[in-house]
């Protein structure tokens, strides 16, 4: 399998298929990440707190919400969406998956991977970019994951980060700290 449109997301198995982690953007790339802007930028988010989570995301799942990170315990080591779906993914809830590479258990039932728990309970494969950023939104409104910290001076919380003018440099900084729990940027 290669490149696939599910439910409006550009996915790929291999997870190689949709592009390059740095350097120059594939289409498939660039379709995926206007989505997530105009998602982000419907809910007031400014355009240099999009371009550092999307930088972020573009990193860690080079924009392929069907991302999981060491794949080696699913079938075919995940040559296929049918080998990583919620019946599979259920089953390995330590792995990172989808845009921003979600590990770690959830706090409520099924208690599986963040992402996958989530698209559990509301019915959608957890590579489901729409269920993505519904997740994404929902840790925004109820204070999950991003862990307000100082950075350079400046106490960050998620609604400050959503709201800021810093550069995106800055903000890619402030969202490693803050999102993925990254305190080696400090130093």
């Amino acid at each position: 399998m290669g490149v696939e449109l599910y439910n409006g997301w550009y996915v790929s198995t291999p997870y190689s298929a949709i592009g390059p982690s740095s350097g120059t953007s594939s289409s498939y790339q660039i379709y995926n990440a206007e989505k997530i802007y105009g998602i982000f930028m419907a809910q007031g988010w400014t355009v240099n707190a999009i371009a550092a989570m999307i930088g972020n995301m573009n990193y860690e799942s080079n924009l392929n919400p069907a991302r999981v990170y060491k794949v080696g315990g699913f079938p075919h080591s995940g040559a296929s969406l049918s080998d990583i779906g919620n019946d599979q993914a259920v089953n390995h809830p330590k792995e990172a998956y989808g845009l921003v590479q979600w590990k770690g258990l959830g706090k409520t039932d099924p208690n599986n991977n963040q992402l996958v728990g989530y698209a559990i309970r509301y019915n959608t494969e957890w590579y489901d970019g729409d269920i993505q950023m519904q997740r994404l939104l929902w840790e925004y409104a109820n204070g999950e994951k991003f862990h307000a910290q100082t950075v350079d001076g400046v106490y960050w919380d998620f609604e400050k980060f959503s709201h800021s003018t810093a550069s995106p440099e800055q903000l890619a900084k402030v969202w490693m700290v803050c999102y993925e729990g990254t305190w080696s940027v400090l130093d």
